[in-house]
């Protein structure tokens, strides 16, 4: 529950280019996994992204076929990646985990990585989505042609207000000066900055 996964599957680029491309992307726990992957794959303006920000995988879930999510993208689309637990779903007895997090997915080597649990805005076990956890954030430390570069992959509560993620972010923003001292930091995620208050 508190360590981050990282699995190196695939060897670094033979250059690295001027500019890194990035993308946000929320998988939806994985429920249209084929899609998604297609998708990644296939339309030109994602293909070869240096770095995906992910949120909502599962692993080992009924709704999204008791697959780990995480593990199939990166397989697919040639990635390495780390993955931390969010959430463990309590509302189906048919799932093999019931795990449910966010990832990261690089083309260069994962260093290290970790899960930081977010300060809690909303209790989810009482929810009618009950589970256990809170959300997380995935902070790694990137080696890119021999260079740090540290990046964050954040899911912020949509059930709060401006001041409940504010409070989230700061931890985040000081977890990535604490562990990542001195080199840039890239923060991406599912922010969920709506304008109204996510408790009602």
């Amino acid at each position: 529950y508190q360590q981050c996964e990282v699995h190196n599957r695939v060897d670094a680029p033979a250059e690295v280019p001027e500019t890194l491309r990035h993308v946000v992307f929320n998988i939806e726990r994985g429920q249209t996994l084929h899609e998604t992957i297609d998708f990644l794959n296939m339309c030109p303006d994602l293909k070869n992204m240096d770095i995906i920000y992910a949120n909502e995988l599962d692993d080992g879930a009924v709704r999204s076929g008791n697959c780990n999510v995480a593990y199939e993208i990166a397989k697919s689309i040639g990635m390495n990646y780390a993955y931390g637990l969010e959430f463990i779903e309590l509302v189906n007895p048919e799932d093999n985990k019931g795990f449910h997090g966010n990832a990261l997915f690089s083309r260069w080597p994962i260093r290290r990585a970790w899960t930081l649990r977010l300060p809690e805005q909303y209790n989810w076990y009482f929810d009618r989505q009950r589970r256990i956890g809170g959300r997380c954030a995935v902070l790694a430390e990137l080696d890119v042609g021999g260079r740090p570069l540290g990046v964050a992959s954040i899911h912020l509560e949509n059930r709060t207000h401006g001041e409940g993620r504010r409070l989230q972010l700061e931890a985040v923003l000081r977890a990535a000066e604490k562990l990542l001292p001195g080199i840039p930091v890239v923060l991406g995620g599912d922010l969920n900055t709506n304008t109204f208050d996510g408790r009602d």
